[in-house]
């Protein structure tokens, strides 16, 4: 993922009180908020995440009005994600962005909720995937409000990516069901991938599946149906050979 860098101005100022301060709360600004806000960032740079998010509220709770109380929450949000809270990362940034929408880095707000949501989901398709969908919607947003944005093209991977591993979730289930000759069951899973997912890698079997589940429902018609979808969908694809087969038995 893109690491969040504050702007120039604060950077400096870390970067020298960094350098000539070894006890971090011996580092002082020029009022108490850039005190705090320093001290954050120095326990950031040190991985104590616990600190610094106890400084960064400093901040916010504090001098709310100060010129450092917008950057602070963000980077509330940011130490969450840096020691793998995620629940608590997701709803900080998500925070940010609904009130701070005019901000210059609203996209990077949830673009981060996005991935925090990401985090959350297991790797494995038989495990619950239930913040795929919450993922989703957040990259989403940030493709549709910020066509230009830095984020875009990882989000749109990660969207594709989520996509994907949700309908191969949706096979999973599907093949469940079919051990158990429950093809009504299997058939609304398959067509469900056909109809959500097109155009990623398990719609082809998708089809397969779902005429197979057909036949043994005795729906031919219905079958021929998706059997000429696949044919016109995908002419090359790795399973036109049975499709060519199956239809012309079944048309017999």
């Amino acid at each position: 993922m893109r690491s969040y860098f504050i702007t120039g101005t604060i950077t400096g100022l870390v970067l020298m009180f960094l350098s000539s301060c070894s006890n971090i709360e011996n580092i002082q600004g020029a009022d108490k908020a850039e005190t705090f806000y320093l001290r954050g960032e120095a326990y950031f740079k040190e991985s104590s995440f616990e600190q610094a998010i106890e400084k960064f509220n400093l901040v916010k709770n504090k001098f709310p009005y100060s010129k450092y109380a917008v950057d602070a929450e963000l980077r509330i949000a940011d130490s969450y994600y840096a020691k793998a809270d995620y629940v608590a990362a997701q709803k900080q940034y998500e925070l940010f962005s609904e009130f701070h929408p005019t901000d210059s880095r609203r996209d990077y707000a949830i673009f981060q909720s996005g991935m925090s949501y990401y985090e959350l989901m297991p790797s494995a398709v038989d495990r619950d995937l239930s913040y795929g969908p919450e993922a989703l919607q957040d990259f989403k947003s940030l493709m549709e409000l910020f066509p230009n944005s830095i984020y875009f093209k990882d989000a749109l991977n990660k969207y594709t990516e989520i996509r994907t591993k949700l309908a191969e979730k949706e096979m999973y289930i599907g093949k469940f069901y079919l051990r158990k000759d429950q093809y009504e069951s299997a058939l609304g899973r398959y067509i469900g991938v056909i109809n959500n997912y097109s155009g990623l890698e398990p719609e082809e079997d998708a089809y397969v599946e779902a005429v197979k589940c057909l036949i043994k429902l005795d729906r031919k018609d219905d079958a021929k149906y998706y059997l000429d979808l696949y044919q016109a969908g995908y002419p090359s694809g790795k399973h036109i050979a049975w499709a060519n087969k199956t239809k012309a038995e079944l048309d017999k």
